[in-house]
């Protein structure tokens, strides 16, 4: 298979790029199936490749690459040729997962090349490296890296039942990644709680809201077909919201959250009569804090007129004993 484009993959990194490159120069998307194949370093290094690093900044930090692919797409693997000797890898959310000693390859001209391959228990769509142990402070040279990742359905869900415990995978594309929360529920060995199941089987209808139902399979390429969801995906998502279990304490005599939420009004009027409120409830605010204000500064006022009036009593005092004395 060939390469992906790398119009999939945002990065950011913490050092610069010399030389008019950019960090993308070095990197490629490959398919899984070509980790084998095009792992090495001929298939991952060229002239155009090498990219060289420099700290932009006045104290020193660990350069770092961040990176992500969009939600069709989940991180395998990843081979790292690289002039530092240990590199270390973080997943989805900042998330530790690895750190490898790197294997010596070469040495030319002072320069030292070291490579990796770390294959990631979880796939995800995010990951970090951090490159230690290099020979300069303040540059650093980043000769190439692949990226391996397998295609995902980005459409429906699929209910697994494993020891008779119920586990919920999703595959709609998500910020949070859903197939990594189960997996770490799976790993963890608990059962989560209604609460908790009833939650994610809400961000399960909300993902699917306003999508297109997965093409038909007379379809041509198998794309999402143009007609909506039904109806009854909408019901379920409102049904599922308005009997989200209340959070926190709640006293006896309280109205429902939805039963408020249905009496609430949107219309213009509205909006300018809650406006009206606030605007006299800040009034009230301001009133009651100036009252406080020119309390205490009477109090503040009292307070001087008396020891003012304290020393022009001593100064007389003493003027009528220096008469005596003399």
């Amino acid at each position: 298979m060939s390469s992906y484009s790398l119009d999939k993959l945002e990065l950011h990194c913490t050092w610069s790029a010399g030389n008019e490159k950019s960090v993308k120069d070095a990197m490629t998307i490959e398919p899984l199936e070509n980790e084998i194949t095009k792992s090495g370093i001929d298939d991952l290094v060229s002239l155009e490749s090498c990219v060289q690093l420099f700290d932009p900044n006045s104290t020193p930090c660990t350069p770092e690459l961040k990176f992500n692919v969009t939600h069709d797409l989940r991180i395998c693997a990843i081979r790292i040729i690289s002039e530092a000797r240990i590199v270390e890898l973080y997943g989805q959310g900042g998330e530790y997962l690895y750190t490898s000693h790197s294997d010596f390859v070469d040495e030319f001209e002072g320069l030292s090349v070291y490579s990796t391959l770390v294959r990631l228990t979880t796939p995800c769509t995010e990951c970090s490296i951090g490159f230690k142990k290099f020979k300069h402070q303040d540059n650093f040279w980043l000769y190439g890296i692949g990226v391996y990742v397998k295609e995902v359905d980005t459409f429906g869900s699929q209910l697994e039942n494993e020891g008779g415990s119920q586990s919920v995978r999703y595959n709609a594309p998500s910020q949070i990644d859903l197939n990594c929360v189960s997996e770490r529920l799976q790993r963890s060995g608990r059962n989560i709680s209604s609460s908790a199941e009833h939650c994610m089987q809400l961000l399960q209808s909300f993902q699917m809201i306003g999508r297109h139902r997965v093409g038909q399979a007379g379809d041509s390429e198998g794309c999402a077909s143009n007609k909506p969801i039904a109806p009854e995906g909408s019901l379920k998502f409102c049904d599922l919201l308005l009997n989200m279990p209340p959070v926190g304490d709640r006293t006896k005599n309280t109205r429902p959250l939805h039963e408020e939420l249905r009496k609430l009004s949107l219309s213009d009027s509205a909006n300018a009569e809650i406006q009206c409120l606030i605007s006299k409830h800040f009034e009230k605010l301001e009133e009651k804090l100036m009252g406080k204000m020119d309390d205490r500064l009477n109090v503040i006022e009292g307070k001087i007129d008396a020891l003012t009036s304290l020393l022009q009593n001593f100064n007389q005092k003493s003027k009528a004993d220096e008469d005596v004395g003399s």
